[in-house]
């Protein structure tokens, strides 16, 4: 088996565990650009890395010149194609099965683009024999055909933290893009909470990356507001180094603008926070509504008011963290690959 992804190996969620829970099984390889972040290792997973180009349409192309060589050489019965811009040329490969792994669609802030690239993104799915796609809503809204498309949602690792009620702060955290994802909202959302409640301590953590503007814009909006010292970024942390921060945190925060293109889009991070028995601050969409209840979460629209208010809400709330965790053990990553996905690499093997 061959798994194709741009995104450097150990920091995109699904391939990365697909390659995990399968090297037992099948000899897994792994393809991908390097970044220069620090390179996870993995026992059992050969991993072959590209250099990334500076000028990026340049740096498609040789990954996919460096793709079809090694696809060439090694010869493998199953290739699983994480989704990028011209990926579809990896289906003149053709002796393998091509799988197409689709984890969104277009979510820039312009409409028109989103429009061309979920075109063309529907386009080059058509030539591959088999698709996974995250939820009927996606496939509904990119207009994918049926026959061959899996339905594959997003899982997570479950994670038992130990009980420190001894803590005095609530500790908020949040996992993510930081692009076209407003997480400026939050951040004022917090400042009204504390005009509110100014003897509260609490902290907000946030995990991941940005272009350059937009990250300096959040700290700049952090220095405005005078949050330093409650507000952290952490920058991108490797998917094997985030099981402490989840242990040390108090609320997953899944802030989701509110658009047609995200609402369909299962929100890994819900996942990840409700199998660590983290109760969630989550926008209202479609695909967080079906997670998120009195149970587990608080749902809010994506303004600051709202997120003042549902951060009152929360953390004036008693969760059962076990409780939590054990309601979403069927989405955990191990049921999923091995109910779920491996009865398709099962059945697609069998006709290779």
């Amino acid at each position: 088996m061959l798994i194709i992804s741009h995104n450097q190996y150990g920091y995109q969620i699904n391939t990365y565990k697909i390659a995990h829970y399968l090297q037992s099984s099948y000899h897994v390889s792994y393809i991908c650009m390097d970044y220069r972040r620090e390179r996870v290792q993995e026992e059992g997973v050969d991993v072959f890395y590209v250099n990334r180009h500076r000028f990026r349409p340049l740096a498609v192309l040789v990954f996919l010149f460096n793709v079809m060589k090694l696809a060439a050489k090694l010869n493998p019965s199953i290739i699983i194609v994480k989704h990028f811009p011209l990926c579809s040329i990896v289906c003149f490969k053709r002796l393998s099965k091509k799988i197409l792994a689709i984890q969104t669609g277009s979510v820039s802030c312009s409409g028109t683009r989103n429009k061309l690239m979920n075109l063309c993104l529907k386009y080059e799915s058509s030539v591959f024999d088999a698709r996974l796609v995250l939820s009927d809503g996606m496939v509904d809204l990119l207009q994918i055909k049926r026959e061959g498309t899996h339905i594959v949602p997003l899982g997570g690792e479950p994670i038992y933290r130990p009980l420190n009620n001894d803590h005095p702060k609530h500790r908020l955290l949040y996992i993510g893009s930081f692009n076209n994802r407003n997480i400026d909202i939050t951040i004022r959302g917090l400042k009204i909470y504390f005009e509110k409640n100014p003897t509260v301590e609490l902290s907000y953590r946030l995990i991941g990356f940005g272009s350059e503007r937009v990250e300096e814009e959040l700290r700049r909006l952090v220095d405005a507001l005078e949050l330093n010292g409650i507000v952290r970024f952490e920058g991108l942390v490797p998917n094997t180094e985030l099981e402490s921060y989840l242990c040390d945190s108090d609320v997953g925060v899944s802030f989701v603008p509110m658009t047609p293109y995200y609402d369909v889009q299962p929100p890994s991070k819900t996942i990840e926070y409700l199998l660590a028995g983290l109760p969630v601050l989550a926008t209202r969409t479609s695909e967080n509504m079906k997670l998120i209840d009195e149970s587990n979460g608080i749902l809010i629209d994506d303004n600051e008011l709202s997120f003042a208010e549902g951060l009152a809400a929360i953390v004036c709330s008693k969760f059962d963290s076990s409780a939590i965790r054990s309601a979403m053990m069927p989405l955990s990553w191990k049921n999923i690959i091995e109910k779920r996905l491996c009865p398709i690499f099962e059945s697609i093997a069998d006709d290779y």
